[in-house]
């Protein structure tokens, strides 16, 4: 498996980044080692059947079913990798191979090495293959320069074992989860061995020298897409720059230039919290613009760069339900998936006297929501220090508090009058038994969330914000809705 993310200093999956900001290579240095997501974890799983399907010439059908390494391998998975095994045979036969090798260690220097999914060749061409298991960014094959330095480390690797010097390149990417999941490159070996000369060797003298300590960041949409620099002063001067020069034709603003970072090259945390005091307005800002310029297209309008493409749907039944189960049925599958009812949904069926009598709120736990960071001015409390040990769950993290005691309907309303937020002093809570009083009393007691509320009552979330914008109007309660689904009456 690739292994130059643990081992190369200059590793060519991360090229895009060092390539265009040479000076992250240091900060890396200082970061720990980047824990393996699920998502990379079932690549590596399904590059290695992959492979081992290429070494033993079997299919990866073998695997279907099995669980390897808490990865299970779904027909999904199997088709994946099929097509994969599929084309670099394909392409064996296609390019007359003479020679070919499976994950395939090349080395530019000791530096910058990595590991080649597939390589097959002949006299005149080289062809380097990768398998890209993942689906949400679709990965071009043109000017990759993973690729491109995974080809100049196997023509290097091909002389020294073979005497053989290819003088055309081709490069593929094998992404089976995307659209046109097989995509291609072509070069000479010239072309390739002067990105190597005149972008790459550069940069590589440049940890030998020393020089990589003294130079600034460089912000820029690739370099920083999946840049974990998080506090970089440069990104953040590029976004407040590019900002500016967004509002420019609205404002008498100068555009400010992206800081010199040579010197400080990441920000604190009070600065970074001092930016994210204006996210939230910006970023609706521009959720809402996208939505308008959408309404716009779809509507006929024609906008300046811009076109209407179909977007990303997941596959669907063209046929009744019945139709598909009998055909399931017939085969001795189960058509149907059973799921336990949550607690909401148990509550509505027994009723809440049978509930209340069967002491089913006695099985029900409500787990602590995930952590978010907030302003000061927020209403929800603050939660404890975490403990030392940051291994355990989420929910383990916080240490426990005593549940909050429910204040009086009549406390609360003499709490929102003596802050003269608008209560009339006659004002009255919602009449008991009434949705509306549900809600009213969800929302005092805190830590609920608007779709367990609305399974509870039995109404659409829709009606939930309708009442609470009339316990607003008409019994003078505010209310806030939280990014995480919680609510709260006050």
């Amino acid at each position: 498996m690739k292994q130059e993310s643990t081992h190369a200093y200059f590793s060519p999956s991360a090229s895009s980044r060092w390539l265009n900001c040479p000076a992250s290579l240091k900060l890396y240095e200082k970061l720990e080692k980047e824990k393996t997501n699920k998502y990379a974890h079932e690549g590596t799983v399904c590059h290695e059947i992959a492979a081992d399907c290429l070494v033993n010439k079997t299919d990866a059908s073998k695997y279907l079913g099995r669980v390897l390494e808490d990865v299970a391998i779904t027909p999904e998975l199997v088709d994946g990798m099929q097509l994969y095994i599929d084309e670099v045979k394909g392409l064996t036969k296609e390019f007359e191979a003479i020679g070919g090798g499976i994950e395939q260690k090349v080395t530019i220097n000791e530096d910058c090495s990595g590991t080649v999914d597939a390589l097959i060749w002949n006299k005149d061409t080289l062809v380097c293959i990768d398998l890209k298991m993942g689906a949400g960014v679709v990965v071009s094959a043109q000017d990759n320069t993973q690729l491109k330095i995974y080809s100049a480390g196997a023509l290097k690797w091909l002389y020294e074992k073979y005497k053989l010097r290819p003088t055309k390149v081709v490069n593929y990417i094998i992404q089976p989860r995307t659209p046109n999941p097989i995509r291609g490159a072509k070069y000479t070996t010239k072309e390739i061995l002067k990105f190597i000369q005149d972008d790459v060797v550069p940069i590589l003298r440049m940890k030998k020298t020393g020089e990589l300590e003294s130079l600034p960041c460089v912000p820029g949409e690739v370099q920083c897409k999946w840049c974990r620099i998080k506090d970089c002063t440069a990104r953040a001067s590029k976004a407040i720059a590019d900002a500016t020069r967004a509002f420019a034709p609205f404002t008498e603003e100068e555009i400010p230039v992206v800081a010199d970072t040579t010197e400080k090259k990441t920000l604190d945390l009070n600065e970074l919290g001092e930016l994210k005091k204006n996210f939230k307005f910006i970023a609706d800002w521009i959720l809402s613009v996208d939505k308008y310029l959408l309404d716009a297209a779809l509507a006929g309008e024609e906008i300046q760069g811009y076109k209407l493409v179909a977007g990303r749907a997941n596959r669907k039944w063209g046929v009744d339900e019945n139709t598909i189960a009998a055909l399931l049925t017939g085969l001795e599958k189960e058509p149907y998936t059973k799921k336990i009812v949550s607690p909401a949904q148990a509550e509505k069926l027994l009723g809440k006297k049978v509930a209340i009598e069967e002491q089913l709120e006695t099985f029900i736990v409500r787990p602590k929501g995930a952590p978010t960071l907030v302003e000061n001015s927020d209403k929800r409390p603050a939660i404890k220090e975490a403990k030392e040990d940051i291994g355990v769950l989420i929910s383990d993290i916080v240490e426990p508090v005593e549940a909050a005691t429910v204040p009086k309907e009549e406390d609360v309303v003499k709490v929102v009058i003596e802050k003269n937020i608008g209560v009339e002093e006659n004002g009255k809570p919602p009449r008991k038994g009434s949705k509306k009083r549900a809600i009213h009393d969800a929302g005092l007691a805190g830590q609920r969330t608007l779709t367990d509320v609305a399974e509870e009552i039995g109404c659409s979330l829709e009606l939930i914000k309708k009442h609470l914008r009339l316990l607003n109007e008409k019994n003078g309660l505010n209310y806030k809705i939280y990014s995480d689904d919680t609510f709260i009456v006050y």
